[in-house]
């Protein structure tokens, strides 16, 4: 394991959060936005997996970049592109489940946050089993995080800092539900790894 997490370029993450950037400045970026956004009233099956191509602003979809970068530099030296992508595959339509579950007044999901959020969940379990980073520290940008849902879940509206549109909710179900998938992958991985 120790030279799988060499110097090995994550290039997927980068890939993809550059691909995010791209479509969230083109020109027709919002045309394309509620084409391939998942949308409760009309949202067709493969929207749920190109909803997280999509942002409602270009602040959204580099805030998302950023976390993709973060986890992905971790986890996808860890795991390795394939396994990553067919993670974010697997996570992409369980998010919008739950959001369409946990959030029956949202009626339309973009951004790529649960993605970001499962990379970094699964870089916080990796530290912790490995004690990398101080557990002290660990425990506190967990409680960071439960904060945040918390507050998005109560309020709502606006709570992301002003990366989303004025009426725009953040997906806090999506991000529980990233949180779930990095769990469950670790276990996986871990029940793996002791036979």
């Amino acid at each position: 394991m120790g030279d799988r997490l060499g110097t090995r370029i994550p290039w997927l993450s980068l890939l993809f959060a550059a691909l995010l950037l791209v479509l969230a400045l083109e020109p027709q970026a919002e045309r394309e936005a509620s084409v391939l956004g998942w949308q409760r009233s009309t949202g067709s099956g493969w929207q749920f997996w190109s909803c997280a191509l999509v942002h409602f602003s270009p602040m959204h979809a580099l805030g998302d970049a950023l976390g993709l970068l973060i986890g992905g530099y971790w986890v996808e030296r860890q795991l390795g592109p394939w396994r990553l992508a067919l993670a974010w595959m697997v996570v992409a339509p369980l998010a919008v489940l739950c959001v369409s579950w946990l959030q029956p007044d949202v009626t339309h999901v973009r951004g790529a946050s649960a993605l970001a959020v499962f990379g970094l969940a699964a870089a916080w379990l990796s530290f912790w089993r490995q004690t990398v980073i101080p557990r002290p520290w660990l425990a506190f940008t967990a409680g960071l995080f439960v904060t945040k849902t918390v507050s998005d879940a109560l309020g709502g509206y606006g709570v992301s800092g002003g990366t989303l549109p004025e009426g725009v909710q953040v997906a806090w179900s999506a991000h529980l539900c990233a949180v779930g998938c990095a769990w469950m992958c670790k276990s996986f991985a871990n029940e793996i790894d002791s036979h």
